[in-house]
């Protein structure tokens, strides 16, 4: 014998009948509980699991709209006039009422279909490396052993555009890694090395320190101010 259970920490909390949502919405919230009564339980129990009517006014549900609804719904089992139990095979699951004159008239049908689908918002990306923002990365050397260490809130690619704009100018005003092409070093800048991500700057100068402190043969010594922030006590650390 079957009878409906609700967990003790159930909040008996419906759509509440003063909200904004269409009244159709508010029917099918007391439509789906007297169903529930209806065939999920056994016929001994209805008389105790009306009280659903009582949840419902807490709702703030007229008492008359939890009648008429009830009412109709109790003809419409009588009579075996339900929507769902005449839909044939190809029939929409809902159909929107307000075409509903028509599509019988002309024979074809009319279901909702909801815009806001999910892959709106979560969507696979594959980005490419040179896409990435917030990060820690690394340029090596095509000639030594020898790595640049740098961090950057843009885009990778707009920061490796700078380094090589670098390269090409005349002056002494010259970022590091230009400083350091002038000892015949030769950056492999079409494979970049994303060393972390990092959304916060103050995390992400951590870890370009900490990544510069790594580097076999840095080209970041000549930019003293990158690690200062870092104490020589983290470096028997690192090492190990």
């Amino acid at each position: 014998m079957f009878d409906i259970y609700k967990k003790l920490i159930n909040s008996r909390r419906y759509l509440n009948f003063l909200s904004n949502h269409p009244i159709d919405h508010k029917r099918v919230v007391i439509i789906e509980q007297f169903n529930r009564i209806l065939f999920l339980s056994y016929a001994q129990f209805h008389e105790n699991n009306i009280s659903m009517i009582k949840t419902l006014i807490d709702n703030d549900y007229p008492l008359d709209f939890i009648f008429a609804t009830i009412n109709s719904r109790i003809k419409s089992h009588k009579y075996n006039t339900e929507e769902e139990n005449i839909q044939d095979n190809n029939s929409p699951d809902i159909i929107s009422k307000k075409f509903k004159s028509l599509s019988h008239k002309f024979d074809f049908n009319i279901a909702y279909k909801s815009m806001n689908k999910l892959d709106k918002f979560i969507k696979r990306l594959v980005l490419k490396k040179e896409g990435n923002s917030n990060v820690t990365y690394k340029i090596n050397c095509q000639d030594y052993d020898s790595s640049y260490v740098g961090q950057t809130k843009r885009k990778l690619k707009t920061r490796i555009k700078e380094h090589k704009a670098d390269i090409n100018k005349n002056f002494n005003l010259l970022s590091v890694v230009f400083c350091q092409l002038n000892k015949n070093h030769v950056l492999d800048c079409n494979n970049i090395l994303i060393l972390d991500l990092e959304p916060s700057y103050y995390k992400r100068t951590i870890s370009e320190m900490i990544h510069i402190k790594k580097q076999k043969s840095g080209l970041n010594k000549a930019k003293q101010n990158d690690t200062d922030r870092l104490s020589e006590l983290y470096l028997p650390l690192l090492n190990k």
